[in-house]
């Protein structure tokens, strides 16, 4: 786990409530945690800025045409952009990229939703999958005739960006009137909870058939049904194609109507034929259809609940979501690195604060931890007030042997609070 299991306000009321702590002391961390976090919210709200001015001209749903219209060039700009920054954001909430060789090996192997899939990764201009937590789990699955076990790591959250090619790359394919997405735009989504063998459900392109169990149990019993119905209107069907080849070709099978031709209702055991054979073959091939799409129905269905009910954002909302996630894990870092070296009052080392870290994280939570510190400290390090004495001008500074000094909470109180009255400098 590279990540602290906790919300960022359960996070601050066990660093405030730490034993040795007095009532002033509690008081002025809470203080220092709230003003911390409003600053990264103030930091976080750029970069969301960012993000939805890039994504405004490659949004699927977005509503009017945006002004002024942008070359292919200008489009291709802000795609890296947006890439970059979502990138770099899912980095910052702890997020793990996917590489493209795992990607690929999820799509060669069977889905656990019981369905053929199949997506062409060449219609894509980039794609980018991140995930967050992950665990390994174990399912039963029905193979034929037999229940099979299979393992598999399972993605607690899953961040996706796929930016479809262009028109052009779509023009004179078979297949262009049934996209059912837009080219040429950026898809964004979030999901929990989603196995590594089902990564190409989340894919808009992508195609469900049915396996071969699926194909015979539904071909078996519809031969197994032909079969008597067969026998059935063979007597109907032998008149009938007797009829067809007297009339229509002149050739004569061999069998005898024994009826007249002046007589109006010579045509009646033919019309007879003629409707009961319809009725059975009609009858059978509708029984079949519905059964098909029942079929079909009942595949769709579980990649329905796939998606809808294990998503958890799209489009411009993911982009909220995981700028949200980014700010709440980095905020939480910076406050528990700064609480447990003020607690230890005495400057400690990168490896010292990794392992103080992950141990608080441990005997809290009871889980492993890998908490990544390099980001928190070079954050903590970068809050700066220029007008203060040398050794107290960072919240965190970095000593000239290595080691890391926090400043006192009422001196980190003094350098935020200067960082925000210089935040903006439109007064004279």
């Amino acid at each position: 786990m590279q990540f602290i299991p906790c919300s960022r306000h359960v996070l601050i009321n066990k660093c405030c409530a730490q034993p040795g702590l007095s009532e002033e002391q509690s008081r002025q961390f809470r203080s220092f945690a709230e003003i911390l976090a409003a600053y990264q919210h103030y930091v976080s709200q750029n970069k969301l800025e960012k993000m939805k001015q890039a994504y405004a001209y490659l949004s699927p749903n977005q509503e009017l045409p945006l002004f002024p219209k942008l070359s292919n060039e200008e489009l291709k700009l802000q795609a890296e952009i947006l890439a970059e920054a979502f990138g770099s954001t899912l980095r910052e909430a702890n997020f793990q990229e996917l590489k493209q060789v795992d990607i690929e090996k999820a799509f060669k192997t069977f889905s656990l939703v019981p369905v053929n899939t199949d997506v062409n990764l060449n219609d894509y201009q980039r794609i980018k999958l991140f995930y967050r937590g992950s665990s390994t789990k174990e399912v039963s699955v029905k193979r034929f005739l037999r229940t099979k076990k299979i393992v598999f790591e399972n993605y607690d959250r899953v961040a996706v960006l796929l930016h479809i090619k262009d028109k052009h790359y779509f023009h004179g394919k078979k297949d262009n009137g049934d996209l059912n997405f837009s080219p040429g735009k950026v898809y964004l989504y979030l999901y929990k909870n989603i196995p590594h063998y089902d990564l190409e459900l989340l894919f808009p392109n992508v195609k469900i058939s049915m396996s071969w169990k699926d194909k015979l149990m539904l071909g078996v019993p519809a031969l197994g049904a032909a079969i008597p119905m067969a026998i059935k209107v063979l007597p109907s069907l032998g008149l009938l194609i007797g009829a067809v080849a007297l009339v229509v070709f002149g050739l004569d099978l061999g069998g005898k109507f024994n009826v007249e031709a002046g007589d109006k209702k010579a045509i009646y055991p033919l019309l007879v034929a003629v409707l009961s054979t319809s009725i059975a073959l009609g009858g059978f091939a509708v029984r079949q259809y519905v059964k098909y799409k029942s079929k079909r129905l009942e595949f769709l269905k579980k990649v329905t609940d796939v998606l809808f009910f294990k998503s958890l954002d799209v489009s411009q909302g993911t982009l909220n979501a995981i700028v949200d996630s980014a700010e709440e894990e980095q905020t939480k870092e910076a406050i528990l690195i700064y609480t447990l070296m003020v607690n230890e009052n005495k400057p400690l080392s990168e490896d010292e604060i990794t392992k103080k870290v992950n141990a608080w994280i441990k005997k809290e939570f009871l889980v492993d931890s890998e908490v990544n510190i390099q980001r928190a400290l070079i954050q903590l390090q970068g809050l700066q007030a220029p007008y203060l004495k040398e050794d107290e001008k960072s919240v965190v500074e970095k000593l000239p042997d290595g080691r890391y000094q926090v400043s006192e909470p009422v001196i980190a109180k003094y350098i935020l609070d200067y960082i925000w009255d210089h935040a903006f400098q439109y007064a004279n």
